[in-house]
């Protein structure tokens, strides 16, 4: 409901508290200009006319709590599809990220649905839940982080897919809070750097090309494969290659390619590309470490064959 109707719904009621208002000043200017009244009509007319505007004043009065009382329990019996879309608790993750919804928001996004027509909304059932969560001065998180489907079960409106759901997510939370990433593994050699490829690499027959991702210590964050060619040949630009270490956060990188063929021989264009990726790589503070060639079980290093990394020293 727009709040265009509420203003609407406020104005109704106390419409009759306004005229109360309004005749008992117009009695007051009555009573003024009436002065040679006799003094029984006078009161007789004043004590009907306050009895009046006492009814009136009552009954606005009521009307006018009822109608706050009403609004106040709205933003939480309002359905989802009634609000606007930007204030939709899933919208408004996806636009300003989870860190920025209430805790309601977030409960309202595992509920999915609300009691149904009439009742607490996903957003209310969900403040809802965390009322009863926090009775007896305890923090609603605190508790559930610990609290089983069948304790959420026994909350009007959640059943077992809404008790489920939640329980599933504080379990998730907990684990990947609780997670710690194992050593990575160190990419110090050549033959190291080829055994972390050799998958993608060393047996396939079209020519790809990849990347080996590495942190300040040569920590190994992941392989990718940039491209993949023909039986003969694959095409990589720098690019790319580049753009996928900047978006990984690597600080250095090896990269690699095979020759299907088995022969790990550098080619002219293989040659070519090194020194085009090596003059980037100091541009980018993104040093490169090597080069290799990869087949049929065998590789070879363009660092250890070549004067290259001489020409274009990577500041290591």
């Amino acid at each position: 409901m727009s709040w265009r109707r509420v203003a609407r719904v406020i104005a109704r009621s106390t419409l009759p508290l306004a005229v109360a208002i309004a005749a008992n000043a117009s009695l007051d200017l009555w009573f003024q200009s009436h002065r040679q009244t006799s003094s029984f009509l006078r009161s007789s007319i004043a004590a009907r006319g306050q009895w009046i505007i006492l009814f009136i004043i009552a009954e606005a009065a009521i009307k006018l709590i009822f109608h706050c009382y009403w609004i106040i329990n709205m933003t939480y019996t309002l359905r989802i599809v009634d609000i606007p879309v930007s204030e939709r608790p899933r919208e408004r993750l996806l636009t300003n990220g989870a860190n920025n919804l209430a805790t309601a928001e977030l409960i309202a996004i595992l509920l999915g649905t609300g009691q149904g027509a009439g009742k607490l909304s996903a957003v209310g059932l969900g403040q809802y839940i965390l009322q009863q969560l926090g009775q007896h001065k305890r923090d609603p998180l605190d508790v559930l982080r610990d609290i089983s489907p069948q304790e959420l079960m026994a909350i009007p409106g959640v059943g077992p897919a809404k008790a489920t759901s939640i329980t599933a997510a504080v379990e998730l939370g907990k684990r990947a809070f609780q997670f710690r990433p194992s050593e990575r593994a160190i990419i110090d050699s050549p033959a190291v750097a080829a055994a972390a490829l050799s998958h993608e690499l060393m047996w396939q027959t079209q020519e790809r090309f990849a990347v080996v991702l590495l942190d300040i210590k040569n920590g190994l964050i992941g392989t990718q494969v940039i491209s993949i060619g023909t039986a003969t040949e694959t095409l990589a630009h720098p690019r790319e290659i580049f753009r996928e270490a900047i978006r990984q956060g690597a600080t250095k990188m090896i990269i690699a390619h095979n020759h299907p063929t088995g022969n790990v021989e550098p080619s002219e264009e293989d040659i070519h590309l090194t020194m085009r990726l090596l003059q980037g790589a100091q541009f980018l503070s993104i040093p490169l470490l090597d080069h290799l060639i990869l087949g049929n079980g065998n590789h070879q290093s363009l660092r250890e064959t070549t004067d290259l990394w001489d020409e274009y020293p990577q500041g290591e």
